[in-house]
């Protein structure tokens, strides 16, 4: 390459690419890493790259062990797979420092570079079973240490090497299969929640509960624990997943089902479906300890390497939202106590019960303020109408018919504009008391929302007797609901979260 190409070529979009923040940085690495890191070898053999003596050598031996590999995936039979094996063993420096960190934490270079060793040796991304399946063989067969790497937007290095090795990317790992007949939709490990909730929108479903971090991974939730929106009404991810699909260390594939069975292999290409008890045996004889759908929850990929889960899904919602403020945190925790024995008998399970400090709202309305005061946020979007959301309407409650039970705000701008209220008493009780300045911080915040209108109405109908003297926040209560999935922006303003989720 002569000197003017290079510079036109390599250099200078090299130098504005390291000029980028770390987080963009990631962003534009986790779009298309594969291909900027052939644009920077610039086509060049895996032994002759500008890497390391190390990194060099495991490339070149994993990609032995990948080359012949049979592997009867679409992307292998359309001949794709052996033309882009090489571009995805990267072997870039660049690339591969940006594996030490998450997406939200970095711990900065005396972690990641004397205390640890936080840089991989080499990255590869699979795009199929067998591939994944190959490469934990070869890495337990040659002692390199292996980590997996999803969306990595978890904190404290879930997804960051302590003893470089191999980083395994999961992001090609992207399929997502929708079977509606049988009301479930079969996920990739790498697929991003704001793909998937799309992809589910446009069929017309949803998941029943999902986390608020748009940009993670539905495999990843679901490793490390799972809990997040809707969980009052539908649980824990556990309680969404049908199966996963798991390859061990070993290399081995198997599938764990939520009645206890676990599919192995077995003579050839066949499989074997083992029952319970049947399935602590072939472990055992493994010597393994056994291991159940339940203990993969949770475990951050200790057991092996999840690439796909088959999960629940449903129609999308109407979703009808309460925003609720109270004088203290006795009143609200009052308030959700009345919600949670009520749900079943007045009206069905809401979605989501949330306790949040009057913190939280008073920093909340700082972001609302801030971006009001911005024309550029002014406009709607995918992400803000619902249009590729995981429902299809999102109300507040005057559309149930709790605004008519509000009076004026006494003296309070505020709230006026914010379409705040206060609850009209019931006949011999006092009013509810007058809202708040936007100022104050103290009492507490109940969040309250529901999957069918019809509990709404009837939640609606009966606020006036809900205990602690909430005040109705009307058209916040809407708002707070549709950013459900940016939570934390209230970060950039101060402390503040103190939220908890009732489950």
């Amino acid at each position: 390459m002569t000197d003017s190409l290079f510079k036109t070529r390599v250099q200078q979009p090299l130098e504005q690419f390291v000029r980028l923040s770390p987080e963009q940085r990631a962003s534009t690495i986790r779009a298309a890493v594969s291909d900027l890191n052939a644009f920077l070898d610039d086509g060049r053999p895996l032994d002759r790259r500008a890497a390391p003596e190390r990194t060099r050598a495991l490339a070149t031996s994993l990609h032995a062990a990948l080359e012949s590999l049979s592997d009867d995936s679409p992307i292998a039979r359309s001949g794709a797979r052996a033309a882009t094996l090489a571009d995805r063993i990267v072997t870039e420096a660049l690339l591969r420092e940006e594996c030490d960190r998450d997406q939200n934490v970095y711990m900065g270079a005396l972690f990641t570079r004397r205390l640890t060793s936080a840089v991989p040796d080499l990255i590869f991304q699979p795009v199929s079973l067998a591939e994944a399946s190959a490469t934990l063989s070869w890495a337990r067969v040659h002692g390199v240490p292996l980590v997996m790497r999803g969306a990595a937007s978890t904190a404290m290095g879930g997804a960051v090497p302590n003893d470089a090795g191999l980083t395994l990317d999961l992001s090609r790992l992207d399929d997502v299969l929708i079977e509606p007949e049988h009301g479930v939709a079969v996920v990739g490990a790498g697929a991003r929640l704001r793909v998937l909730h799309q992809r589910l929108a446009e069929r017309g479903f949803a998941l029943p509960a999902y986390p608020s971090n748009l940009g993670g991974t539905l495999a990843g939730w679901f490793m490390t624990g799972g809990i997040g929106l809707n969980a009052f009404r539908s649980g824990r991810a556990l309680d969404l997943v049908r199966s996963a699909d798991v390859v061990l260390l070993s290399g081995e594939h198997i599938r764990f089902h939520d009645d206890g069975r676990l599919d192995v292999p077995g003579e050839g290409a066949h499989r074997r479906t083992l029952s319970r008890e049947e399935s602590a045996a072939w472990f055992q004889a493994r010597s393994l300890e056994p291991v159940t759908l339940a203990e993969l929850a949770g475990s951050e990929g200790v057991f092996g390497l999840l690439t796909h889960l088959t999960v629940r899904i449903e129609r999308r919602p109407e979703i009808a939202a309460f925003l609720l403020e109270f004088d203290s945190e006795i009143g609200a925790f009052e308030a959700a106590r009345w919600v949670a024995s009520q749900a079943g008998a007045g009206f069905g399970a809401p979605a989501n019960l949330k306790a949040m400090s009057g913190e939280h709202l008073h920093h909340v309305r700082r972001v609302w303020a801030d971006e009001d005061a911005r024309a550029a946020a002014r406009g709607s979007s995918q992400l803000t109408d619902g249009t590729r959301m995981p429902w299809r309407r999102l109300v507040g409650p005057e559309a149930v018919g709790a605004g008519g039970r509000t009076l004026a705000t006494p003296g309070g701008d505020h709230e006026a504009g914010a379409g705040g209220g206060v609850l009209a008493a019931e006949p011999g009780r006092p009013p509810a008391g007058h809202a708040p300045s936007p100022e104050v911080r103290s009492g507490s915040v109940l969040f309250v929302d529901f999957f069918d209108l019809a509990s709404a109405r009837a939640v609606a109908a009966s606020l006036g007797g809900m205990p602690g003297a909430p005040r109705l926040l009307v058209k916040e209560s809407a708002r707070f609901a549709r950013e459900r999935f940016r939570p934390q922006q209230t970060t950039r303003l101060g402390p503040g979260l103190v939220a908890a989720e009732i489950v």
